[in-house]
């Protein structure tokens, strides 16, 4: 009903500039109108118009403007105009007008990211004919369907919308809706900050990634990014960025950090950068970044748990990024306990105006156990309210009793004994709005999200050495043990560089050789290249000088080897086990897929050539530090796509950055000492997407030796291969190191090494059950996200998002306009897969590209692969590029899409903004409609573009579909619409469009005063949360400062007045610092919603056609 009054209100004033006839014509729609509905008559008598065709003039006699200047207003909002001094810049007006000494001003939006301007009536000019959508509309002039989506795409592009993701499908990772919950968080969040505490394995850094491309997309390029991350962690990071996203960062050394910081402090923010630097190399620049105010669009801090301690180099360095970046992300798997000031610390760094005392935080985030527990109990709302309003006990009562989502919750659970789907997910939004974490945290768990585990079955490959073998093994562990305890009581302390030796043979008696050779004519202990890996805690690439002692040692042990022969009994077993899985998988018809893990090359050297030796030289490849990334790449794509590859030899180091979901067996050739380190090879294969019901995991189990030990009275104790334990950095402190001194210290016994494993395996067992309870405990306070699955399944199903299908359609239409003048050719290979193409550029098209591709990441790669004389295979499809990663993967982030939207966003390429459709959906009843197509703008603390269709039935007017399923889904549907096939001048008559178009402005309105009035209460709520969390953060620092003085003023003693006024002086900065805070606040309570008609058209809706077999 109050619906059906605005239309007719608005309805009535679009009347007010029409001539006698017109009002005359629609007078008489009026009057339909009136005869069936009792309220609007009940409306137009009570104005005391007898004649509706005549109602606009008394609605416009009544109107103050009019009375003003003796006429109608000439524009309202809506209207586009130009400026009469430059005709070519075109603007949309947003706002009545403004009378100022009798003169007519209005504001005007030229630029969507900018803020309106005002202008006299004088300067400004209607715009008419061109490629206004009601007149070519009216005019029945339209473009074809493809142009017609072409320049839909492009305005998606070159205005991106709030309500879509640019980044859905873009990537070559397999689609997991979880991964997409921290781009949402982070985007409604005004503050662009936010702490990812993912379990290990469920991809932070893709999560990283796709905020990243989301941000450049909407911000149409990002000119300073900086990732933070341990030194270990900065390959992975280039290695993720480059093949999952076809990122180029470049790895940041001293150097390169002080040559950035000269250009920085030279040429301002004209300097771009795209880095990735240690942590460790990053802190040792932290006053220059201070002196120089370096701006970052983007930082991202990896491990971010490392940043917790307040008054160290690295919390400082974050206070000073955070202070100086637009944007901020940190990432860490490592649980953070509430009660500890761990995790206050990390939001301290990233928003200190929110949260700067640890008391606070405290209370604020008390209340979030009850709105988390609400939120599970909305299948009984009485029961939720009855949780919900407990938070009216806690000390934030007044914040909570002055939000009007509380009062909106509250209303709601009070007035229903029964919540609809929508009401559930409606209220579960409001609640996460509620809690004071919510937009600075997002924390999802596997168990979250898998729908089944995979199993972890560990099998034992027992060993027993020959007695050569353990006489050899026993000289090693001697030798070792002599030079490790000599260091305990050294200045240096104990270098652990010194145990490899007893590593290298323990994980391969042969390939201790070569290392046997290299120490004895050493000088100084190996720098150990061949080690890839560090699982004991410390750095083992000690320059620690050894004497002739040693060296001789070493060449007595190399002459010992000659009495082994070439016996291998570890290697044996191996290719035993290796010949045992393959009748078991062939029992199964399942193919293996096995991944050898080693920490030393020289044992995959080794290996390589045995497993050669025995039949296995054409189902086996290798991948180490030592190969350039890319090749690691094809290495492992291969032993993925190809069944003949069964085998594939890794060190840690090289396989950094790359899963292993399609392999379902795994072999530790060598065993971590460290448990961390063994979760993280098992994770490479145990990650979200596994396809194996089961993982096989074989460890070997050497009789007598030290690695026995760790196996049998450790690792089988805390049951590590069978179950996930979680983020071990946390649980396991120094008891590794701890645990490797005692297997090295000569005074204890055999049984007392397995004594001291097994106190270790206890101790760490009882970090495990502190951990989990930590954890409960944190879960009622963090939040509950799950309404975030709701959103993603709207954004796919109304296709808010930039298809693969839209991205071909528009690289194609592209290479079909008259004025691009290129004979580039995108075709299917002859013989090949259903979506890979082969792009054959010609001389213009590659002039056209570095003509508007300077300046894009990744530029210069293209233009190479542009050269090939037999052209580029290319594919559209995330899943193609994900398997296929030689592929270029097309998507609206690579250099050559974004030249095409830059291009056509800059030239004049006549795509009318109107078109007739035919669209087939299964979804949709058979129709005829105009559509309208509106761009809403928000302005309140941040700005959001929305498009915004409307379809206006043809047979009947009053179905006007607005936010309705048809209307979501229809800008989705026309990148696969039909031409009509009848003419187009039969399709409605002139009266319609007017008539449709009255109706669409009026539900326009209607909505844009609805969203106005829902924006007023959205943002009242986050400026009255900031305003009480500032309020009550200053109000501790006050009272503090305040207690120190009336604690020196009462002091028995003559009260010093320097520090007197000191202190009084630190009062009254924070009194003004509070009240500039707050009133920062205040100016930006206010909101503005406007709106503009960007597209119109005809659309015929028909239920898809049966395909008759032939």
């Amino acid at each position: 009903m109050e619906t059906c009054l605005m239309i007719l209100k608005l309805a009535l004033a679009r009347l007010a500039g029409d001539d006698e006839q017109a009002r005359a014509e629609k007078g008489g729609i009026m009057r339909e109108h009136l005869n069936s509905c009792p309220s609007c008559n009940s409306f137009v008598e009570g104005l005391g118009i007898a004649d509706p065709g005549r109602a606009a003039d008394q609605l416009s006699a009544n109107d103050p403007a009019s009375a003003r200047n003796g006429s109608v207003q000439t524009l309202e909002r809506g209207d586009l105009v130009s400026l009469r001094s430059t005709p070519d810049r075109v603007g949309v007006v947003v706002s009545d007008a403004r009378w100022i000494s009798d003169k007519p001003y209005y504001q005007v939006s030229f630029d969507p990211s900018a803020s309106a301007v005002t202008y006299a009536l004088d300067a400004l000019q209607p715009v008419v004919g061109g490629s206004d959508p009601l007149q070519l509309l009216s005019r029945k002039e339209f473009a074809t369907p493809s142009e017609f989506a072409t320049f839909l795409i492009v305005k998606k592009l070159e205005t991106p919308l709030s309500d879509n993701l640019y980044t859905f499908y873009n990537s070559r990772t397999q689609f997991e809706a979880y991964q997409f919950k921290p781009v949402l968080k982070f985007l409604n969040s005004v503050d662009q900050r936010l702490l990812i505490a993912d379990e290990v394995g469920l991809g932070k850094t893709i999560e990283a990634g796709i905020i990243l491309e989301e941000l450049d997309a909407r911000l149409k390029g990002l000119s300073r990014v900086l990732i933070v991350c341990p030194a270990t962690l900065v390959q992975k990071w280039q290695g993720e960025l480059r093949s999952r996203f076809s990122e180029e960062f470049r790895i940041l050394r001293s150097a390169d950090v002080a040559h950035f910081l000269d250009r920085y402090a030279t040429y301002g923010n004209a300097e771009q950068l795209r880095g990735i630097c240690s942590q460790e190399t990053l802190r040792r620049f932290t006053d220059e970044l201070n002196e120089h105010r370096v701006h970052f669009d983007l930082v991202v801090v990896d491990e971010a748990h490392h940043w917790r301690n307040p008054g160290t180099r690295l919390s400082e360095l974050g206070e000073i990024l955070s202070e100086y970046s637009d944007s901020l992300l940190m990432l860490t798997a490592t649980p953070l306990h509430l009660g500890s000031e761990n995790l206050f610390n990390l939001f301290r760094i990233m928003l200190p105006q929110q949260f700067g005392d640890f008391d606070v935080f405290q209370n604020l985030v008390k209340p979030n156990q009850h709105i988390n527990a609400a939120s599970e109990r909305l299948s009984r709302p009485a029961d939720a309210l009855k949780e919900l309003r407990k938070v009216e006990g806690t000390s934030q009562r007044t914040r909570f009793l002055n939000n009007p989502y509380y009062r909106e919750c509250v209303d709601l659970l009070s007035q229903k004994q029964d919540l609809a789907a929508k009401e559930v997910v409606h209220v579960k939004r409001r609640l996460v709005e509620l809690n004071s974490l919510s937009h600075v945290f997002t924390r999802t768990k596997k168990r979250d999200v898998e729908e089944a585990f995979t199993t972890r079955e560990a099998r034992t490959v027992n060993v027993e050495y020959s007695p050569e073998e353990m006489e050899f093994y026993n000289a090693v562990t001697k030798f070792v043990e002599t030079r490790f305890t000599a260091d305990w009581d050294s200045a240096q302390g104990i270098s652990f560089a010194r145990i490899m030796p007893q590593r290298q043979v323990a994980s391969c008696i042969p390939a201790m050789r070569s290392y046997l050779k290299d120490q004895a004519a050493a000088n100084t202990l190996l720098r150990l290249r061949d080690w890839e890996g560090d699982d004991i805690g410390e750095r083992t690439n000690s320059r620690s000088k050894i004497g002739n002692s040693e060296r001789e040692a070493a060449e007595r042990l190399l002459r010992s080897m000659d009495k082994l022969g070439g016996r291998d009994t570890k290697c044996d077993q191996f290719l035993d086990a290796l010949r045992e899985l393959e009748v078991e998988f062939s029992g199964q018809g399942v193919v293996p897929k096995i991944i050898v893990f080693s920490y030393f090359k020289r044992t995959l050297d080794y290996l390589n050539h045995r497993l050669a030796d025995s039949g296995y030289a054409k189902q086996c490849v290798m991948i180490h530090g030592d190969i350039n990334p890319k090749i690691r790449e094809r290495t492992v794509e291969k032993f993925r796509d190809n069944p003949g590859i069964k085998i594939l030899l890794s060190s840690e180091v090289g396989s950094e950055g790359l899963d292993f979901q399609f392999c379902n067996v795994m072999f530790n050739y060598d065993l971590p000492w460290n448990p961390m380190r063994v979760e993280q090879r098992i994770g490479r294969l145990d990650r979200y997407g596994q396809k194996s019901d089961k993982i096989l995991i074989y460890s070997f189990s050497t009789k007598n030796t030290i690695d026995d030990i760790i196996l049998e009275r450790l690792y089988h104790r805390i049951n590590l291969f069978e179950r996930y334990i979680g983020d071990l950095e946390v649980i396991l402190g120094d008891q590794i190191a701890n645990l490797t001194r005692g297997m090295f210290d000569p005074r204890l016994n055999a049984e007392q090494k397995a004594a001291q494993a097994e106190q270790t395996a206890l101790a760490i067992e009882n970090q495990i059950r502190e951990l989990e309870e930590f954890e409960s405990q944190s879960d009622r306070f963090l939040g509950q996200d799950d309404f975030f699955d709701a959103e993603i399944s709207a954004i796919k199903e109304t296709k808010r998002f930039i298809t693969s299908q839209e991205v071909r359609l528009l690289l194609t239409s592209f290479l079909d306009m008259p004025m691009v003048d290129t004979s580039t050719t995108l075709r299917s290979p002859r013989r090949g897969r259903e979506n890979v193409y082969i792009l054959r550029a010609d001389e213009a098209f590659r002039r056209f590209f570095r003509a508007f591709s300077d300046g894009m990441n990744g530029r210069e790669e293209v233009i190479r692969e542009l050269e090939k004389e037999g052209g580029t295979p290319v594919t559209f499809e995330a899943a193609e590029a994900s398997t296929d990663r030689q592929l270029m993967f097309l998507t609206i982030h690579h250099p050559i899409i974004r030249s095409i939207v830059k291009y056509l966003s800059a030239e004049d390429t006549g795509l009318k903004p109107t078109a007739a459709l035919r669209i087939e959906s299964p979804v949709a009843d058979p129709g005829e409609y105009l559509y309208f197509i509106y761009m809403l703008e928000e302005f309140s603390l941040k700005k959001t573009l929305k498009l915004v269709p409307l379809l206006v039935n043809l047979n009947d007017h009053n179905d006007v579909r607005v936010a309705d399923s048809l209307s979501d889904q229809f800008i989705g549907l026309t990148p696969g619409a039909a031409e009509i096939e009848s003419c187009v001048e039969d399709l409605y008559r002139d009266e319609d469009v007017d008539q449709c178009a009255t109706l669409a402005d009026a539900y326009i309105a209607m909505m844009k005063e609805d969203e106005e009035a829902s924006l007023l209460k959205s943002n009242d709520t986050l400026v009255n949360t900031r305003k009480e969390a500032i309020n009550q953060s200053y109000s501790t620092k006050i009272s503090r400062v305040r207690q120190t003085l009336n604690n020196i003023l009462t002091d028995s003693k003559p009260a010093d007045d320097r520090l007197v006024r000191m202190y009084q002086a630190r009062i009254r900065n924070l009194e003004d610092q509070l009240r500039q805070d707050e009133q920062d606040l205040e100016e930006k309570r206010g909101v503005h919603v406007g709106f503009q008609l960007l597209a119109s058209g005809f659309v015929r809706f028909e239920r898809p056609t049966m395909k008759v077999p032939a």
